[in-house]
């Protein structure tokens, strides 16, 4: 047989699958019946067979020992180990942890030869022995393996490092290699010996940071570490407990083995060595108000920045503090001084006493009355007493009452501050809200519904000891907008905006940013005087109600409401076909002969042009406009005008004898008779249509001219005749 090689092809999958193909073969040629086998020792065996589930011998007492199992890498982390050995081989494991070799697990391998088993962690460098052994008693040889280190050291600790230090040192794991880096450069190293370490470096200034980590033997590196440089003379510079003008000595703190010197201003008080970093200087009592000074000085002689603390008053520092008293108080408490006893009185009546301890005081009392004032002192154990200190009784109902944050009237909760641990009641009248614990010294319920503007709402408080508050009222203000104005039409002919809002809501109009109008509504109605708006203006209306809130706009456009000028009309004659003029344009202009339209046109640019029938003369005409918005204007009416000649008139012989001439033309029209330019005549023709005009006899041959004319100023064509 040959041991198991560990080939790195595929990774541990690869190994798993090798091993379980080679015991697997070894296995088959193994159990081939009653076949004998020759083992590498030349020593004739017979073959080993399973039979149920367990492995027998048959023949001979001889066996092959299994290979040495595969064991996978150990670490210091590993909690299961994973094995691979002969199938149904019995695996033991065994570590020297402890000293010597204990067994830590045993199982056997499954049929492909696979086992595992967890295990508790094990120290780097322990090693660790697994053995195969088959049921013929045969054992192969340990595959030994020593738990690897993974685990990193832990992170350097770090002395102080001053200004005036040339060496960092600290602990860490030993053997571990320690590395100090500013800014990224390395500036030493050093190896830890029995978990010190020691790296010269060369003096930094105060700030400069210094980073350090460790770096073990397997190579695992610790976490960094940084330390600014200290400053050694604040390091070194001493504490001092308060000073009295009665204390009898100066102590405090200080690095252990300095000596620390106390002087007052240039005068040399006294010095000590520290031991155990305390320091205690004998003095004698010193003003009030003076001012000790204080430095320590190392061993290397390196003297700390000076330190100074004011003589106090005694007294004043022993005076103890008062907590609240009520007049429900059953104690007076408060802090003083540790050891020293507290005095109470009200005036000069004594109330009682307590010493005290951890720096609080209790005194039990009775009741007292709200404004009595209570005196209080302490005495310390050397018998100092300290001035007095006084507090008034205060009424426990009014300290306890809640305050209550505003209520709207479209808010849901009650808000406010009270007292930790007591309980809020609240009430709408008579009726009860709820009830609510008070935590952190808040508090916050919700109310059943929102409650109107104008209720009152009344809120107390009951403490843990059953005090109850004086009550806090709150009235529930307006916080719900007007509803949004109605407006009424708006004509450019109003000088007034009307509608409904809420009463006593001020009504604003605006065109734009530009306000035209204000007024207060009243009855829920509203009516604000306006200047007369152009068609097409929007008008926008807002209301604000007396808690100043401010409804939503509401912006209506003004209509036009105007009737159009009456439109001018031009001649219309007889002999006319349309009849035109100006009108507003975009109206539309109507022509009537009585009841009867003639026709109707929309205005362009200010005029119009209508086609009618020719109308008679004398026929009256009305014309008038309606613009878009259904405004109509005046009537226009005229009289169609006679344009129309009358006929030349007949005229009869004339002879140069005839005095008159006559003949026939158009009734009521004039006649008029020219010898040449010269006018010889007129006359009117009559009701039957004819006419006779006086002339003077004319010369025979002379040639007459004859027209007449009508009302209207048409005249005719002319007659001519020669006189006979």
């Amino acid at each position: 047989m040959h041991e198991y090689k560990e080939m790195k092809i595929g990774g541990r999958k690869m190994k798993k699958v090798l091993m379980v193909f080679f015991f697997t073969i070894m296995f088959i040629v193994l159990i081939q019946g009653n076949q004998l086998v020759k083992a590498n020792t030349g020593t004739e065996v017979q073959g080993i067979v399973k039979t149920g589930t367990t492995w027998s011998e048959e023949g001979s007492t001889h066996g092959v020992p299994p290979e040495i199992p595969y064991v996978e890498e150990i670490t210091d982390k590993t909690t299961k180990i994973f094995i691979v050995a002969e199938p149904g081989s019995q695996i033991l494991i065994t570590s020297n942890n402890r000293g010597g070799y204990r067994e830590i697990g045993r199982g056997i391998a499954n049929y492909l030869g696979e086992f595992s088993i967890s295990i508790s962690r094990q120290k780097p460098g322990t090693k660790i022995l697994v053995t195969a052994s088959n049921n013929a008693g045969y054992t192969s040889e340990a595959k030994e393996m020593v738990v690897i280190d993974t685990t990193a050291p832990e992170m350097p600790i770090i002395d102080p490092i001053y200004e005036i230090t040339n060496t960092i040192t600290g602990r860490t794991e030993s053997d571990s290699k320690v590395y100090a880096f500013i800014k990224n450069e390395k500036v030493g190293e050093a190896i830890g010996i029995e978990n010190l370490f020691s790296i010269s470096i060369d003096k930094q200034l105060v700030g400069t940071s210094i980073t350090l980590y460790a770096v073990d033997a397997a190579g695992n590196k610790s976490a960094s570490k940084t330390v600014k440089v200290m400053d050694r003379k604040a390091s070194l510079k001493p504490t001092i407990n308060p000073v009295y003008e009665n204390s009898k000595y100066i102590a405090g703190k200080a690095e252990t083995h300095s000596i620390v010197y106390a002087y007052e201003r240039d005068k040399y008080i006294g010095e000590t060595i520290v031991a155990n970093g305390i320091y205690s200087i004998a003095i004698n009592g010193h003003q009030i108000g003076s001012e000790i000074t204080l430095y320590a000085v190392d061993s290397t002689g390196t003297e700390s920045y000076k330190a100074t603390a004011k003589v106090q008053d005694r007294k004043a520092s022993l005076v103890p503090t008062i907590n609240i008293i009520y007049d429900t108080s059953k104690y007076i408490t408060g802090k003083a001084e540790t050891n020293s006893k507290v005095y109470a009185y009200e005036g000069e009546i004594y109330i009682g006493e307590a010493k005290v301890d951890k720096g609080s005081y209790s005194i039990a009392i009775n009741g007292q009355r709200v404004g009595s004032e209570i005196t209080l002192y302490a005495v310390d154990i050397a018998g100092t007493k300290s001035y007095t200190t006084t507090a008034k009784v205060i009424d426990r109902k009014a300290t306890l009452a809640p305050t209550v944050n505003p209520i709207y009237d479209n808010t849901y909760y009650i808000t406010g501050k009270a007292e930790i641990n007591s309980t809020i009641y609240a009430y709408v009248g008579k009726s009860l809200l709820t009830t609510e614990k008070v935590v952190k010294g808040v508090y916050s319920f919700a109310m059943n519904d929102y409650e109107p503007a104008g209720s009152i709402i009344t809120v107390y408080a009951i403490d843990t000891e059953g005090n109850k508050s004086n009550i806090t009222t709150v009235i529930v203000a307006d916080k719900t907008a007007p509803r949004v104005p109605t407006i009424n039409a708006v004509g450019d002919n109003a000088t007034a905006l009307t509608g409904k809002v809420e009463s006593g809501a001020k009504v604003y109009a605006y065109v734009g940013s530009k306000k035209v109008g204000e007024t207060t509504a009243a009855k829920g109605t509203y009516s604000i005087k306006i200047a007369k708006q152009k068609n097409g203006t929007s008008i926008s209306i807002y209301a604000v109600d007396a808690a100043g809130n401010k409804s939503a706009s509401k912006t209506i456009k003004v209509i036009d409401k105007t009737a159009p000028s009456v439109p001018s009309v031009n001649t219309v004659s007889d002999k006319s076909t349309t009849i035109s003029g100006k009108a507003e344009s975009g109206a539309k202009v109507y022509a009537y002969v009585g009841k009867k339209k003639l026709g109707e046109v929309t205005a362009k640019s200010g005029s119009y042009s209508l086609k009618i029938a020719k109308q008679k003369a004398g026929t009256s005409i009305s014309v008038y406009a309606i613009d878009p918005a259904k405004n109509k204007s005046g009537s226009k009416t005229v009289k169609v005008i006679d344009k129309t000649a009358p006929a030349a008139p007949s005229v009869n012989k004339v002879t140069s004898k005839s005095t008159t001439i006559t003949g026939k033309g158009e009734k009521a029209a004039t006649v008029l008779i020219y010898n040449g330019s010269k006018k010889i005549g007129q006359g009117t023709v009559d009701s039957k249509g004819s006419f006779k005009v006086k002339i003077k006899a004319q010369k025979k041959g002379s040639s007459l001219k004859v027209c007449i004319q009508d009302k209207a100023g048409n005249k005719s064509g002319s007659k001519t005749l020669k006189v006979n």
